[in-house]
């Protein structure tokens, strides 16, 4: 059996501080065939010497126009048949492509896999594990949420023939996006095993603009059809209620790490 390639992209942009564990996460996969591409939109904190100092990557470093475009270009630079998206914070847990490339290889149907995934703090400090539920379009459509862990999902470069590539009119749910887009049009699938670790720290996007992302993610309910639907309303207001209030917030991601921890 052909071995199959895995491309993992990496968009990046000022995370020196995170970038090298997110590097050495993917070096230290036990499977042989991986290549690593990294876009930065030009970082000016020293990501850039970190990169130098591995010659196995492929990278540039240029303006982009926001994720989204330098995630598009790292898609079309890949060369694998196997296509994973892991941010310049967060890692893999270790030695789970191979795992990942198992399923892949004995499901030709299968266009997309994800599993379960760490959520971690700065420091890398497991702060509760996260079980992703089964595959379900219209969750995924009206709970103004991905329940996908991005950095746990992995999918076929045949995809992108079907759907297209990232939207880069969104900055918050353009992964949720492209799940929805590959439900709609693949077959996908969820395994229970923890895939990599999402790191929770004040810099991070989906903490400073969870408002807008809700927003954002609203918007893609309509989108796809399901503007008339109460639960999509519904998860609007919670949403809308939980995060216009600072102490409520920190009830709720009290009572969230409490239901989730081992």
């Amino acid at each position: 059996m052909t071995r199959l390639k895995v491309s993992i992209i990496t968009p990046s942009y000022n995370q020196g501080r995170y970038i090298e564990e997110t590097i050495k996460s993917v070096m230290n996969q036990d499977y042989p065939d991986i290549e690593h591409i990294i876009v930065d939109g030009g970082s000016t904190d020293g990501t850039r010497d970190v990169l130098n100092r591995y010659p196995h990557l492929k990278w540039i470093s240029e303006p982009d126009e926001g994720q989204s475009d330098a995630l598009n270009k790292g898609f079309k630079m890949s060369g694998g048949e196997i296509i994973g998206w892991l941010n310049s914070d967060d890692t893999y847990v270790p030695n789970v492509i191979r795992r990942v490339v198992r399923e892949f290889e004995n499901d030709h149907e299968l266009d997309m896999l994800y599993g379960d995934c760490n959520k971690i703090d700065e420091n890398g400090r497991v702060i509760y594990k996260y079980d992703s539920p089964p595959f379900n379009l219209k969750r995924l459509i009206t709970g103004c949420n991905s329940y996908i862990p991005q950095p746990s999902a992995f999918f076929r470069r045949r995809i992108f023939d079907r759907v297209g590539y990232l939207d880069k009119k969104l900055h918050f749910v353009m992964d949720q996006d492209l799940f929805i887009k590959i439900g709609m049009h693949g077959k996908v699938k969820k395994i229970d095993v923890p895939i990599s670790n999402f790191r929770k720290h004040d810099d991070a996007k989906t903490g400073r603009y969870m408002l807008k992302m809700k927003k954002e993610s609203y918007e893609l309910g309509k989108k796809y059809g399901y503007g008339k639907d109460v639960v999509l309303h519904l998860n609007y207001i919670k949403y809308l209620f939980i995060y216009s209030c600072p102490a409520l917030t920190r009830v709720f991601r009290k009572i969230w790490i409490s239901a989730h921890k081992d």
